[in-house]
Parts: structure tokens; C-alpha cells; sequence
């Protein structure tokens, strides 16, 4: 959303802000990504969507490998018998709380993690 936002508002320095996130995003180690199940708001099938859209979106390769990369990490999270299909969910886990907010929690990480807000 933050980079069609951009778009539209025709501002370079909202623009660079975006892109710099993204790119931080997608060079995050998915092993430090606090990912621990396979949730839509804050798992690995919530941060494949979002690389998805913003892939066909704006046809960056690089988004869908993320995309894909992150499908497979959901598939490998299922567990037959347990949660929807097999995609678990851990109730347990203190982040859940946080994901009902603006961001997915993966995306939140990256924004809080040193890329600074545009002036």
C-alpha cells in the first residue's frame, strides 16, 4: 500500500522511503524474521502474499522469489491434523497479540529495524 500511496502522491522522497523499506525487507534473513507459525497476519503465508502484490503489482522479480521463497515456508509449517489444513497456529506465542494492528508483524521488524521515516 505505502508504495501505490507514493505513486499517487507524485512524492520522490515518500518513493525512496518505500523502496529503500522494500529492499530491506526483502534482504531480511527469513531465519531472524520471528516467523514461528503459519498465520496469515504475521506468517509466512502473510508475508508471501504482501511480496506477491507488490510482485504483480510492479512485476519485480525479485518480490516473487521472496513470494515463493515464503509459500515454501508455510507449506513446510504444516502439520496434518492440526489447525486449518494443517497450518498451525501457536496461541502462545506474545507476537500474536501484536498482528491485529496497521502492519504484519515481518513488515513491522523490518520498519522498526533502522529504516528511518521520510521528513
Amino acid at each position: 500500500m505505502l508504495l501505490q500511496v507514493t505513486r499517487r502522491a507524485g512524492r520522490d522522497d515518500w518513493q525512496r522511503f518505500a523502496n529503500n523499506l522494500l529492499n530491506h525487507c526483502l534482504t531480511w534473513p527469513p531465519d531472524q524474521a520471528g516467523v514461528a507459525d503459519a498465520a496469515l497476519c504475521h506468517g509466512p503465508t502473510g508475508v508471501a502474499h504482501i511480496f506477491n502484490r507488490i510482485y504483480h503489482s510492479d512485476n519485480d522479480p525479485k518480490c516473487m522469489n521472496a513470494a515463493l521463497m515464503w509459500f515454501e515456508r508455510a507449506l513446510a509449517l504444516r502439520q496434518p491434523g492440526s489447525g486449518v489444513g494443517g497450518l498451525f497456529i501457536d496461541e502462545t506465542q506474545p507476537f500474536r497479540t501484536n498482528c491485529l494492528g496497521s502492519e504484519p508483524c515481518f513488515l513491522g521488524r523490518c520498519r522498526r529495524s533502522g529504516v528511518g521515516a521520510p521528513s
